[in-house]
């Protein structure tokens, strides 16, 4: 059924698309740095899933949001801890 398929893909690219975010957040974790992350990167992830959490609010598609809110989650958990190293500890 094609509502299936259009129902299954978003989900399943919005799971692959946060899963992508964990072993950054668990690898800052565990080595208690983040001096191999680029700023850049995180601020583009976190502008993206602004972007896709507005396209969910619009459309109505709550894959989009449940997935982005998640994204955007572990993107700001990441920019807090370079935003820390960044003031405490490259001080």
């Amino acid at each position: 059924n094609d509502n299936t398929i259009i129902f299954i893909i978003p989900w399943v690219g919005g799971v692959l698309n946060a899963i992508a975010s964990l072993p950054q957040v668990y690898k800052c974790r565990l080595r208690n740095t983040t001096s191999d992350l680029h700023t850049g990167t995180i601020i583009l992830r976190i502008m993206g899933a602004l972007v896709m959490i507005i396209y969910g609010l619009i459309s109505n598609v709550v894959a989009f949001l449940i997935v982005n809110i998640t994204i955007l989650i572990f993107e700001c958990l990441l920019l807090i801890a370079k935003t820390r190293d960044n003031v405490f500890i490259n001080t």
